[in-house]
């Protein structure tokens, strides 16, 4: 089927992106060198890793409403900001060739084009894009909290009061298993949320513009490739690496090398 030049075939995995200063709570840019060792040790290792650090889903739920009762105007209280933890992830991005140039801008310019269906066959999954206080956002987070630990021993408490009491009857075999069935369905919706709540990423009103230039794919475990899964490399003349990296035989000899500077115009 003939593409509509909004998606590519080729998903992307830039080396270059910026780091977390934790000391300064800041992004700090990736120099060119740290990114071509970066690519060179993800090609090296054979494996695109999942990353130490792990973004928190920020949902923002309207506040109560209230009533004035001399203007009769309903107002919202101010709303109230949820974090909700996520799982580690390993990420590319569908971006089409012609866009890499404003990708770069922050992400630089190594990257490993893989097959989007050797992606798709990992278990990558494109992200869904969102602004934090969104109905379908506070939607989904009106329904996990409805199943929320806490929420769950409210209405099952008997079960837990029963059991702290150590009731001498024939159904404390049946309260016990009943309790650590409860304890497991918790764990394990818990569990759910958090791997679901990595494939979604909410946004400010006023950085919503900035979405789609990352298109992000996500995957829970590593990603082990090999050279049938990549299309093409691509590193900049400057400093030497793309003939490093020929003169390597790109380590393994048969993916294409390209020099940024050739294919792209920036």
């Amino acid at each position: 089927m003939e593409s509509p030049g909004t998606v590519s075939r080729i998903l992307w995995h830039f080396t270059g992106g910026p780091k977390w200063d934790r000391e300064k709570d800041i992004l700090v840019p990736k120099t060119l060198e740290e990114a071509f060792a970066g690519l060179k040790a993800i090609l090296e290792s054979k494996v695109l890793k999942i990353s130490n650090y792990t973004e928190p889903l920020i949902i923002s739920a309207p506040g109560d409403i209230y009533i004035n009762k001399e203007t009769g105007k309903r107002f919202h209280d101010e709303d109230e900001v949820y974090t909700v933890g996520t799982s580690p992830i390993c990420c590319l991005s569908d971006i089409p060739l012609q866009h890499l140039p404003y990708h770069a801008k922050r992400y630089g310019k190594c990257a490993i084009g893989f097959y989007r269906e050797s992606a798709i066959r990992h278990g990558f999954n494109p992200v869904l894009y969102t602004l934090r206080n969104s109905a379908m956002l506070n939607a989904v987070f009106d329904g996990l909290s409805q199943i929320s630990y806490s929420n769950l021993q409210d209405r099952f408490g008997f079960i837990y009061d029963f059991k702290d009491e150590e009731p001498e009857s024939n159904l404390e075999d049946y309260i016990d298993d009943l309790y650590h069935n409860v304890d497991s369905a918790l764990q394990d919706i818990l569990d759910s949320t958090v791997k679901i709540s990595s494939f979604i990423k909410a946004f400010r009103t006023d950085e919503f513009n900035t979405v789609y230039s990352e298109r992000e794919w996500r995957a829970l475990s590593p990603f082990y490739f090999n050279e049938k899964d990549i299309a093409f490399i691509i590193v900049p003349k400057q400093k030497g690496c793309y003939k490093e990296l020929c003169r390597s035989g790109n380590l393994w000899g048969k993916i294409p090398v390209l020099p940024w500077e050739d294919l792209l115009e920036y």
